[in-house]
C-alpha cells in the first residue's frame, strides 16, 4: 500500500472510531443491551427474536480453557498454519478496538472460542439463517444488520435491531496472507463446515442491501460473533 493511501485509510479509521463513540451513546438509549464478561472484555449483547447475539466482534486471545490462541503475524506462516490462529487486521492492534480480531476456522472448529458457561457458541449456519430470516431474509437483512457508521457505503446501514454489523475486512488464506476490504465489508464465520476444505461465511457489503453466503477456506481470517438461544 502506498504511503498516501495508508495515511488516507488511517484517517478514515480515526474518524470511524470517533463516530462510533457518538453512535454508541445513541444506541444505548435505543436498545436494551445486555452484557457478557469473557476473558477480560465486556461484550454488549442484544436479543433479536429468539436469539441473543454479541454486539461486538470477538477479541479473545485465549480459548475458554485458558490456553492461548496462536497469534500469527507473518503472512507466509499464516497461509501455512493448520491450527487455530488469530491476528489483528494489518497486524495493527489499534484496529482491535473497533473490529476485534480475525480468526481462522481452525480456531472456530476447536469448539473453545465461546465461553464454557452460559450456553454461548459460535453461530452455526442455521443460527445465521434464523437471524437473517427474522431481519427480512437474505435480500434485505444486510442493511438492517449493518451499523450506521460505515465509511464506504452505497447502501446505508440501518442497524434496526442493534446488531452493529461491522466492516472488519479479512485476511486471505493464500498470497502471503494479505489483508483487504476493511471499512467496506464484514465477514463472519459460521461454525458449520461446507466441504472438506471450506466453511460457511456470512458477508455484509458496503454496496448490498442483502447478506451474502459463501464457502471459504479454513485458513482465512474472519470476524466472529457469539450467540445463544433465549
Amino acid at each position: 500500500m502506498k504511503p498516501v493511501q495508508f495515511l488516507f485509510l488511517s484517517l478514515i479509521v480515526i474518524v470511524f472510531i470517533g463516530c462510533k463513540d457518538e453512535d454508541d451513546d445513541k444506541k444505548a438509549e435505543k436498545f436494551n443491551y445486555g452484557s457478557l464478561n469473557y476473558n477480560g472484555f465486556v461484550y454488549r449483547t442484544i436479543v433479536i427474536g429468539t436469539q441473543e447475539w454479541t454486539v461486538d466482534n470477538l477479541r479473545t486471545t485465549a480459548y475458554n480453557d485458558g490456553s492461548p490462541i496462536l497469534k500469527v503475524v507473518d503472512g507466509t506462516l499464516w497461509t501455512e498454519n493448520k491450527t487455530g490462529a488469530f491476528c489483528a487486521y494489518s497486524n495493527d492492534e489499534a484496529n482491535v478496538t473497533q473490529f476485534g480480531y480475525l480468526y481462522n476456522w481452525h480456531a472456530v472448529n476447536s469448539g473453545k472460542l465461546a465461553p464454557s458457561t452460559g450456553n454461548w457458541r459460535v453461530p452455526t449456519d442455521a443460527d445465521w439463517t434464523k437471524l437473517i430470516d427474522f431481519a427480512g431474509k437474505d435480500s434485505l437483512a444486510g442493511e438492517k444488520l449493518k451499523s450506521e457508521t460505515w465509511p464506504y457505503e452505497l447502501v446505508k446501514g440501518k442497524d434496526e435491531f442493534g446488531f452493529n454489523g461491522l466492516p472488519g475486512g479479512f485476511r486471505d488464506a493464500a498470497f502471503v496472507g494479505f489483508f483487504d476490504l476493511i471499512m467496506m465489508s464484514g465477514y463472519y464465520w459460521c461454525s458449520t463446515a461446507a466441504t472438506e476444505f471450506n466453511a460457511w461465511v456470512r458477508i455484509l457489503r458496503y454496496d448490498k442491501k442483502g447478506i451474502g453466503k459463501a464457502a471459504r477456506s479454513f485458513g482465512t481470517g474472519y470476524s466472529v460473533r457469539l450467540v445463544r438461544d433465549r
